[in-house]
């Protein structure tokens, strides 16, 4: 279990991460830093137009913040860019998202009639990154009175096209401003990732294991989009890259689905809403296998088509759930209600539906952000109860052991009493014997001392089976045994072996102990010779049964009456009218221990007025 101290110092990081993510979200450049007079944008359909065919074509315009992607097309921005007031370099930065290929045209003024710049004497040319940032950046210097630059843009996955134009000064602080809150924001979210591994290693919950790799293919998904991907990938071409970027995007978008799933799962929603989840697993691997196979634009729509309708998919599970599970349903409705308008307020956002520059061009953090700290809520809430139910348990393990150890103690005091008791009474026995041994009493007298001997020691000897069933010291040595064998010897040693009736196959041979065995039919015969009318038959089958044998034991229905089904083989049970006869209610429980043991069964299954005991044997 985690320490108090380091909880503590992840919430101080968590808490540090925050402020500075916040603070540089809370802190924009200003409309006057910004030197970009118009924006205009010009899509071509069949992106084979060149900068001069654009040149002559006319552009719509727009915000310096355009949504583009999903789409086969080329798209040209036009921007007019005002020089600096000190005519210093003024850098063009774009964000947010990585598109698939962009390229930037400056111009360069070859000549001039009566003074006035046409475009026949304008030649552009495509500049290289030359800004240090993560997403593409230039310098440019623009003449007195501005100039227009063209960008052309392929993208087949969304982006939001956030452009400015700034002052070196500025757009020092504006890339840094972008570091800081990146950095912070792929920081926090690799500090989750660490703390789910940490919590699926302490408790072994699978809950954990599923966030874990979420929060790595997040991870993963956000660290090429912001533009990293040139920087820690330098080996791979561009094809590759841009492959392995958009394949994340499945991969973080199937885990997402299956982890929110498994939450879900744990709190029994209505069939149909759980099988919400189960279409868009389906949905997103066959956009995958488009994806590589025919067609990228229309397997990425689908993929964001699929996440788009995740607030509905959650909003009917949690609706439905009917199971109370950790930590509560007031509560999972509660997060993941947050969670839906999170993904409601991107979407809009991302629609135009609701105009915030900074929930557009940062949705995709913002969104990331919440959605990783909800969930993280709703896990702390369950490791809590894991950690709550692991001391309980802990606890209750402590008195188990404790009364363990106490009745332990109790049977060795009682296992002693009866040692010496048995002692006593057989040297007690011994002299009585001896003393019924001389002619002076009559035989009846004789015959009813034996008798009550015999009883005496019966019960001594239950007494000591069952201190060795209990103590679980009852030595087991299995081997192949007749049964047939072990019987006659037990009718061979009876007082009335003319009762018994022994109806068998000459060899019925089964696995067990011997000795063992010869407890538990002489516990049963006894039981059976005791209990049946003075005087009746006692009758001892065997057959063959399945892929062993059954030993049956039956009698008639004596004066004590038939024992109870349900107590036959409990621990001192005995028929109140049996109470009458020298016993000790132990010779059944024993008999049903040492069968267990050996890997038998006994049952107790009566059949009219015949007492009837079933044992079998593999």
């Amino acid at each position: 279990m985690p320490s108090h101290l380091g909880h503590i110092v992840i919430c101080q990081l968590k808490v540090f991460m925050l402020t500075l993510l916040f603070g540089a979200l809370a802190a924009p450049a200003t409309a006057q830093d910004n030197l970009i007079e118009s924006v205009g944008l010009f899509e071509d359909v069949t992106t084979s137009l060149s900068i001069d065919d654009v040149l002559q074509e006319t552009f719509k315009p727009v915000r310096d913040t355009i949504s583009l992607g999903y789409t086969t097309s080329a798209e040209w921005v036009r921007l007019r860019i005002l020089p600096t007031q000190d005519e210093g370099e003024v850098v063009v930065l774009f964000g947010s998202g990585m598109p698939d290929d962009l390229r930037f045209y400056r111009p360069k003024i070859t000549g001039s009639h009566g003074g006035d710049t046409e475009l026949g004497d304008i030649q552009y040319q495509v500049l290289t990154p030359d800004w240090p940032s993560p997403l593409p950046g230039f310098r440019v210097s623009p003449p007195k009175g501005g100039a227009d630059y063209f960008v052309r843009i392929e993208s087949s996955g969304s982006i939001w096209l956030d452009i400015s134009a700034l002052p070196q000064s500025k757009a020092l602080a504006r890339t840094g401003q972008r570091y800081i809150v990146q950095i912070t924001y792929l920081s926090l979210m690799f500090v989750l990732f660490l703390w789910a591994l940490n919590m699926l290693v302490i408790t072994r919950e699978t809950l954990f294991s599923w966030f874990a790799a979420l929060q790595f293919f997040w991870l993963v998904n956000n660290t090429l989009y912001l533009g990293y991907g040139d920087t820690l990938l330098p080996q791979l071409s561009p094809d590759i890259r841009y492959g392995v970027f958009r394949t994340s995007v499945f991969v973080s978008s199937f885990f997402s689905v299956a982890f929110h799933r498994h939450v879900m799962r744990r709190f029994n929603p209505a069939w149909l809403a759980s099988r919400l989840f189960d279409i868009q697993l389906v949905v997103i691997v066959c956009a995958f296998v488009l994806f590589v196979s025919f067609d990228p634009i229309l397997a990425l729509q689908i993929n964001a088509a699929c996440l788009a309708a995740a607030p509905f998919v959650f909003l009917a599970n949690a609706a439905t759930a009917k199971k109370a599970g950790s930590p509560g349903l007031v509560t999972m409705r509660v997060i993941y209600g947050l969670l839906s308008m999170s993904f409601f307020f991107n979407a809009f956002a991302v629609l135009g539906v609701i105009d915030i520059t900074a929930l557009a061009t940062h949705g995709y953090m913002i969104h990331g952000l919440s959605t990783g700290l909800l969930m993280f809520l709703l896990l702390h809430l369950r490791a809590r109860d894991l950690f709550q139910a692991a001391r309980q348990a802990e606890a209750d393990k402590f008195e188990v052991e404790r009364q363990t150890a106490l009745q332990k103690e109790q049977n060795h005091t009682l296992s002693e009493f009866i040692e010496m008791l048995g002692h006593e009474a057989k040297n007690a026995l011994g002299v009585i014997n001896m003393s019924i041994s001389t002619p002076n009493i009559s035989d009846r007298q004789r015959e009813r001392a034996s008798e009550a001997i015999r009883g005496l020691k019966n019960l001594i000897d239950r007494c000591d089976q069952l201190i060795a069933v209990d103590k679980k010291e009852q030595a087991l040595n299995l081997r192949q045994c007749d049964v047939v064998e072990i019987l006659q010897k037990l009718r061979s040693g009876s007082m009335t072996p003319s009762r018994i009736e022994l109806q068998s196959p000459d060899k019925a041979v089964v696995l067990g102990d011997p000795v063992l065995l010869g407890v538990v039919f002489g516990n049963l015969l006894e039981n059976a010779q005791k209990y049946a009318p003075s005087n009746s038959d006692i009758w001892i089958s065997i057959s063959q049964v399945g892929d062993g044998y059954s030993i049956l034991f039956e009698n008639l229905q004596g004066d004590v009456g038939a024992p109870d089904p349900d107590k036959v083989f409990e621990r001192y049970y005995r028929n109140p009218l049996a109470k009458r006869e020298i016993g000790s209610g132990l010779g059944l429980y024993i008999a049903h221990s040492l069968t267990a043991l050996m890997g038998g069964r006994l049952d107790y299954v009566p059949q009219d007025q015949r007492i009837r005991f079933r044992i079998w044997f593999p």
